[in-house]
């Protein structure tokens, strides 16, 4: 509610009329009963209407919308009792639209002194209130990204600062619908993996194309949010069917980035057509980068664990290699420098028999070394690539009889149950296999118990299994069994401890295969290994 200046019959005078007409503020003059008099051009256009649609008429029913009618009449009567009032005052436009204004009410008096009527002027604000309101909106974002960034950084995990953004997000820029879209190792499109507003399911399951037309791709190529005013008739790319389905019509999208390749995108969504603002485009720009420095910390938090996990694995390499080769190369060496010593110094002294004795004990134990030191090249070797398979069609069944029949079971037993396997494989390679994990089996089966060895071909190919009656492997050791050097504590303590090269060779041949070796515990005792590689195709 406002008013203006005028002389006793309520038009301005002849030499104000000009500077009151261009004045910037709107101003209006009524009587005393609040019947409007004057009305310049700043009014008309802040109130929408013209000085002769407005004259006559009563300036509380005018502008005050029905709500405010209390205190507008208020104001009129303090007025109208030669006080003044100024404030700010939501003023009723034309079209029925309310504007926050500036408002200063005052009453003017005639030539004769006496009260005549009031005269109001107004200015709107209505640029500052958006002005203001923009600049806490700003603020608010900005404190948000900050609060968002401190969570990130102080430790939550992945799945926690998702959750942190898309809460962010929806908040601070009311939308209904907010996604993150993230890539999969080995598979097409991006993953719905986070959101809220989405249907039942959706999220956790859902997935867009990233193909060369869709927004997808479109919003991974950009460095920085891409904006949709109207998805139906955006013909930048093609909008996913998870958008459609939900009716989507405006929003915003953006990349997050890892560290070294994109993570996935960043999105907020409407049902009703909306122009999103730069300064709302660089918010979720912020929420992004904030997200994907999340992801930075963890990748480098992931590298640092397994680098404390390598180091870690190396010293117990160390300490399990010394341990294994002191014993293993320390007794065969011991043996033959004093058996050498021996045959230097008794020779003359020791018939054909004692010489025949010594000297086959020294090629034993010459032979222990060697194999144990070939061992350790190969397993160099095989891990480095070095050693590649003469592959060739066998058949495995024989394969396996051979290795059996020249194995000494030393007080165990071997039970065969072999099918007719052919399939490509090294012979000598796959025999050295056969023969480290009946050995393995035997050393750890009860002496009287038995060994089985069975194989078979299924969908998954040619299957060797061997299965012992021993202990089992300890639960601690069987993510580590065919490292090399490891054993478990009953081993470790064993008289013979062995290097644990074994198993470490047979992985890498196997592997060499294009097979797979595995280590399970039995429900009724003792561990299966298990060997599976492809078959020749018929």
């Amino acid at each position: 509610m406002d008013h203006g200046s005028a002389d006793r019959r309520g038009a301005p005078h002849h030499a104000s009329a000009g500077w009151l007409a261009a004045a910037g503020a709107a101003i209006i003059t009524t009587d005393l009963d609040g019947r409007i008099r004057y009305w310049n051009h700043a009014a008309e256009e802040l109130y929408g209407w013209s000085a002769t649609e407005v004259l006559g008429r009563d300036i509380v029913e005018l502008n005050a919308a029905p709500a405010a009618l209390p205190h507008a009449e208020e104001i009129m009567r303090q007025v109208r009792a030669g006080g003044q009032w100024s404030g700010e005052f939501e003023v009723q436009h034309r079209d029925g639209s309310m504007v926050p204004a500036l408002v200063t009410n005052a009453p003017y008096l005639d030539a004769a002194g006496k009260l005549a009527g009031i005269i109001g002027v107004s200015v709107s604000v209505e640029e500052l209130h958006e002005a203001r309101a923009t600049a806490q909106q700003r603020a608010s974002q900005q404190a948000a990204v900050a609060e968002l960034s401190r969570a990130a950084l102080a430790g939550l995990d992945l799945e926690e600062v998702m959750a942190a953004a898309i809460g962010a997000v929806q908040r601070e820029l009311g939308v209904p619908l907010v996604k993150i879209l993230a890539h999969e190792p080995e598979r097409t499109g991006l993953l719905l993996r986070a959101g809220v507003g989405w249907e039942a399911g959706a999220v956790g399951h859902e997935r867009v194309p990233a193909d060369h037309t869709s927004q997808a791709s479109y919003t991974l190529q950009q460095d920085h949010a891409v904006i949709v005013d109207d998805l139906a008739s955006d013909t930048r790319f093609n909008g996913p069917e998870l958008l459609t389905r939900h009716g989507v019509v405006s929003g915003m999208s953006t990349p997050i980035r890892g560290v070294g390749r994109d993570f996935g995108i960043l999105s907020a969504h409407t049902t009703v057509a909306r122009s999103f603002g730069l300064e709302e485009a660089s918010f979720l720009d912020s929420v992004a980068g904030v997200v994907g420095a999340a992801i930075a910390r963890l990748q480098v938090e992931e590298q640092l664990r397994t680098m404390v996990q390598r180091l870690e694995r190396s010293e117990e390499i160390r300490v399990a290699f010394l341990r294994a080769t002191s014993h293993e190369l320390r007794t065969p060496l011991s043996a033959i420098v004093g058996l050498a010593e021996t045959l230097q110094i008794h020779a003359a002294a020791l018939d054909d028999e004692q010489r025949s004795s010594l000297t086959e004990r020294l090629t034993v134990n010459a032979t222990r070394l060697t194999r144990l030191i070939n061992d350790l090249l190969d397993v160099d070797r095989l891990s480095s690539g070095l050693i590649g398979a003469n592959r060739q069609l066998h058949d495995l069944e024989q394969l396996v009889r051979r290795v059996t029949t020249d194995h000494d079971p030393t007080g165990h037993h071997l039970e065969l149950d072999l099918a007719p396997v052919v399939a490509e494989v090294d012979p000598p390679k796959l025999e050295r296999v056969v023969a480290n994990l009946v050995a393995n089996a035997t050393r750890h089966t009860p002496l009287g118990g038995t060994v089985h060895i069975r194989l078979r071909q299924d969908d998954a190919g040619a299957v060797l299994s061997v299965e012992d009656e021993g202990d089992g492997i300890d639960p601690a050791y069987l993510d580590q069994i065919f490292e090399p050097f490891v054993q478990g504590p009953a081993q470790q303590q064993a008289a013979q401890p062995g290097t644990g090269l074994g198993l470490t060779l047979a992985r890498e041949l196997v592997a060499l295969h294009g097979g797979s070796l595995t280590a399970v515990n039995r429900a009724e005792r003792g561990a299966r290994f298990e060997v599976v590689l492809p078959v020749a195709a018929p």
